[in-house]
C-alpha cells in the first residue's frame, strides 16, 4: 500500500490500523457507497454480500452505470471499485441468511439491507458474539 494515498486522513486514523475484517451486507444505495467510502479511507479488508442484479433503476442512486445492468451487484461493484481503490474488495453473492455463520469472522458488520426480517436476523446472529453492528437504515 502506498501510504501517500491516505495522507489526508492520517491525522484521523492510521490506514495500517484499518485491516480489521468489515462485512457489508447489501450492495445497493447504502452498501455500494459505504464500500467506496471505507475503501477510500484505507480499509483494506472489506467483504460485500448481495444476491441481486443491477437493474436500470439502480444506476442513479447506486454506484453503478448502465454498463452494469444485468450483472450481479457484487461483481459489478467489485469491478467499479477496482478502478477507484488501492485495495480490492471481496464479494459474496447470495443471501446473507444462507451464510450467517460467516458473520462471526467480521469485527464490524454494516447492515445495508432494506428488508426488516433480514435486518432482525443479522442483529440476532451477531448479538451473542458481541460484534459491532452498524445498521445504515436506523436513525
Amino acid at each position: 500500500m502506498d501510504e501517500t494515498f491516505y495522507t489526508r486522513q492520517t491525522d484521523l486514523v492510521n490506514p495500517a490500523l484499518l485491516t480489521i475484517p468489515i462485512g457489508i451486507i447489501g450492495a445497493g444505495g447504502i452498501g455500494s457507497w459505504t464500500a467506496l467510502a471505507l475503501g477510500k479511507l484505507g480499509c483494506s479488508n472489506l467483504t460485500v454480500w448481495d444476491y441481486d442484479v443491477v437493474e436500470a433503476g439502480n444506476v442513479a442512486p447506486q454506484l453503478y452505470t448502465s454498463l452494469d445492468i444485468g450483472q450481479e451487484k457484487t461483481h459489478a461493484l467489485q469491478n467499479r471499485l477496482s478502478l477507484l481503490l488501492e485495495n480490492p474488495i471481496h464479494v459474496r453473492s447470495g443471501k446473507i441468511e444462507d451464510n450467517l455463520g460467516e458473520l462471526e469472522n467480521y469485527q464490524v458488520v454494516i447492515s445495508a439491507v432494506d428488508d426488516m426480517e433480514a435486518r432482525g436476523t443479522i442483529y440476532n446472529t451477531l448479538k451473542p458474539h458481541h460484534k459491532t453492528l452498524i445498521d445504515g437504515r436506523m436513525g
